[in-house]
């Protein structure tokens, strides 16, 4: 049951970092647009864009992330080898296994590209460091006091 309870906390840690992660990619996004884009000027309305994307980036990314990411990340946990290495590792493994199968001939799916493998990696890797900050965040301040 204690472990239940600790994939339960990671699982929603890891959405919480999920979450903030695709809405600075939406952001980042539009102001990348917004600067090395066409000659129209940048405007207000364009902000609304962010939301969109970020909601089509979070659902590429919730299975991942809930499905091999937070399992993982508990799993390390428990036995206490969640480091900052192991944690971004376990982010970074759905994005490389993607990357691997974009070179093989069986990938005839659009999803499996190398640019998707890539912004995968990006995505898991800013998750892992987020979950395992957030994490030990309260460890420091508890061994501290």
């Amino acid at each position: 049951m204690l472990f239940l309870l600790r994939l339960l906390r990671i699982e929603l840690i890891a959405q919480l970092a999920l979450i903030l992660c695709v809405l600075l990619f939406g952001l980042a996004f539009m102001i990348s647009a917004a600067v090395f884009g066409g000659s129209a000027p940048f405007k207000v309305q364009d902000l609304m864009a962010v939301p969109s994307l970020a909601l089509m980036a979070y659902l590429y990314e919730v299975g991942p992330v809930a499905i091999l990411f937070a399992p993982i990340y508990a799993v390390l946990e428990s036995r206490n080898r969640a480091t900052v290495v192991t944690a971004t590792l376990a982010g970074v493994a759905p994005g490389l296994a993607m990357l691997i199968l974009s070179f093989t001939p069986a990938a005839r799916m659009p999803i499996f590209t190398p640019l998707y493998a890539t912004l995968y990696m990006a995505v898991g890797l800013s998750v892992a460091a987020a979950t395992h900050l957030f994490r030990t965040r309260g460890e420091r301040s508890v061994g501290a006091a």
